[in-house]
């Protein structure tokens, strides 16, 4: 079913009862989580740890920064602070549905 693949393309990071509601919505029919389940598996989409994309990723400006860093400072003058607290993103999902082969994409949000 198109609108299926339209669905998990759209939100990869849904869970199967999440998926079966927003089905329902748009075909307006019931459908079981195990016959979503089954269905999946034969059209080869598969559930997997999914892939966060960085929202505002911009590859020029990274590799400026990069470079400048590069330029600047040796790697032992590089210090680097983890931030050892406790992590308030673990209501983010870590498994999607792709196709087999592939990994689900999810954009992901650093900033505060």
């Amino acid at each position: 079913m198109k609108v299926i693949r339209e669905i998990i393309q759209e939100k990869s990071d849904s869970y199967l009862d999440e998926l079966v509601k927003e089905i329902e919505n748009r075909i307006n029919k019931t459908i079981s989580t195990s016959t979503l389940s089954r269905y999946l598996d034969h059209c080869g989409i598969t559930r997997k740890k999914l892939t966060k994309l960085a929202r505002e990723k911009n590859e020029l400006l990274r590799s400026a920064f990069i470079s400048k860093i590069g330029s600047q400072y040796r790697p032992d003058q590089l210090i680097f602070i983890d931030e050892s607290s406790k992590d308030e993103r673990t209501l983010n999902r870590s498994y999607g549905y792709s196709n087999r082969g592939y990994s689900p994409n999810v954009p992901i949000s650093r900033s505060k």
